[in-house]
């Protein structure tokens, strides 16, 4: 049988094939609405890798950076507690010396 006769004989081919086609299309049209998620999907996925490094990197320079604060308040709270002593001892010096004086300028 011809294709000819074929197609006089079923009509309907002709709609089957155009919906077919129909159909093709849609699914080219999906397959790449796919393919453009899949790449959006990649590229979202070295971002996320990217930030997480980062997250890491920065919790690592934060721990270190409050062991430097917690280093340098301690070591303030230490040259505090000099000064202190030291400010101490100079006012002992300072109130001796002027007993010192006050009891020359009291001798005859």
């Amino acid at each position: 049988m011809s294709a000819s006769r074929l197609v006089q004989r079923h009509p309907d081919l002709d709609a089957a094939l155009r919906r077919l086609a129909g159909s093709l299309d849609l699914l080219e049209a999906a397959s790449a609405r796919l393919d453009r998620a899949e790449a959006e999907r990649r590229d979202l996925d070295e971002v996320l890798a990217a930030m997480e490094d980062d997250r890491g990197r920065l919790a690592e320079e934060l721990d270190a950076a409050l062991k430097t604060k917690q280093a340098l308040a301690e070591a303030a709270e230490d040259v505090a507690g000099r000064l202190r002593s030291a400010g101490t001892a100079l006012r002992g010096l300072i109130d001796a010396r002027e007993v010192v004086d006050a009891q020359g300028d009291a001798e005859p």
